[in-house]
């Protein structure tokens, strides 16, 4: 199939199966907690209460505690699950 694009003709061509399957997402399992600001600017661990709704669950003194918190609770959810 041609197209015109910018009055040159472009060869739209498939991508290849090998190259499609490298670039297709893993898929993840949905974090339960997560490392974030609030509105002031504070960092907190966050908890996931369903489909699109967080929770503050814990203020941290920094980003590095926050993340270190929330990556510790997510270890522990996984092996708990």
């Amino acid at each position: 199939m041609r197209r015109r694009c910018a009055g040159r003709e472009h060869e739209r061509m498939a991508m290849p199966e090998k190259t499609a399957a490298r670039t297709r997402p893993t898929v993840e399992s949905k974090l339960v907690y997560r490392a974030d600001i609030d509105q002031s600017g504070d960092w907190y661990v966050w908890q996931r209460l369903g489909a699109s709704g967080w929770a503050a669950l814990q203020r941290c003194r920094d980003r590095a505690e926050a993340i270190e918190i929330a990556s510790m609770m997510n270890r522990t959810c996984e092996r708990a699950g």
